[in-house]
Parts: C-alpha cells; structure tokens; sequence
C-alpha cells in the first residue's frame, strides 16, 4: 500500500556545537565529525489531516520507526514511534508564529495537534532535548525553527506521552537572516 513504509539511508557531516541554539547563527562553527542514517518508517495508523483553507494542506501519518543513527564513531539503535508530514502548498515559514506538536501517548493513541501561536495547544509539555533548524530562503529571508523532543500530558484525559513539538518562530521586521 502507499506510504506504508519508507526508508531513509544518508551518510554526511554533521556540526557539532556547543549550544544546540548555536544552528541559528551564521556562520557555523564547531566540530566536523561523520554523521549516518539508516531508518525505517511504517505506518501505525490513519492519516491525520492539517488545518483546512489556506495555503498549506497535508497530513500527518503515525509511524514506528527503527533503524540507526550514526554519530562518529557510535551506532545509536533506534526502534521508537514517531510520524511523516506530507504537505503541498506554501508553508508559513516567514509570516506566522505557529506550534505544531504530534506523538503518542502512553495508551498507544497518536496526537497532533497545530496552532498559531498565542492559542493554547491544550496540552503540557516538559521539554527533553532540543534539535534548533534555521530555515533560509533563496532571498535570504529566515526564520528559526526549534524542534523539542517532549514529554506532554493532556489534562482533559490524563494521558502522557512523548513526541515532538515545532515552533516556528519568523523575525520580526525584515525577517532576514540573523
């Protein structure tokens, strides 16, 4: 069936950095060490739909994913739950502050949930690590994305659980690179 399971093998460098927050700031600087990927998505469950209207439509499919991630000289062994976006259109990248937060909870159901910012996601979130991205434009437009790995409980149902939450953070003003 489509989209029921896909690969991913890549071997490059990577920048290791003192302060993960380090990434969005130009230039780079840090150490240079080999970096790898050999993973596996399978789909684990139907697809959940992104917000209606506007420019951006898509989805997001839960998956299990295991494999490894390799770091120098370290194979780090992945067998987790996690997801794939699909998207078309244009992302909100350089005019909207947005939160995105999607993972599983304890009971094994998925969550994902989107909103602007300023709008209560409905969930608590303790953050565990944090993997910062800059995202350039060919015009030198930026904004700073922060992706958290998080632990976060919805209090309508008590339920925990683990995954990732995107904020998307454009400069105010020019929203040229930093």
């Amino acid at each position: 069936m489509p989209f029921d399971h896909v690969t991913l093998g890549c071997e490059a460098f990577a920048l290791g950095l003192d302060d993960p927050h380090d990434a969005w700031r130009r230039p780079l600087l840090g150490d240079r060490f080999p970096f790898g990927l050999d993973l596996e998505w399978e789909t684990d469950g139907p697809a959940v739909v992104g917000p209606a209207g506007g420019e951006w439509g898509g989805y997001d499919l839960p998956c299990l994913v295991h494999g490894e991630v390799l770091v120098a000289d370290e194979r780090i062994e992945v067998d987790a739950t996690g997801s794939r976006r699909h998207a078309w259109g244009v992302e909100r990248w350089w005019d909207t502050e947005w939160i995105r937060l999607s993972g599983r909870l304890d009971d094994g159901s998925w969550c994902g949930v989107e909103t602007e910012l300023g709008h209560d996601l409905q969930v608590t979130r303790r953050p565990m690590a944090s993997a910062p991205v800059l995202v350039e434009a060919p015009d030198g437009r930026a904004a700073r994305l922060d992706r958290v790995l998080c632990r976060f409980t919805d209090p309508a149902t008590g339920l925990a659980g683990a995954g990732w939450m995107e904020a998307n953070d454009p400069p105010a003003g020019s929203l040229t690179r930093p």
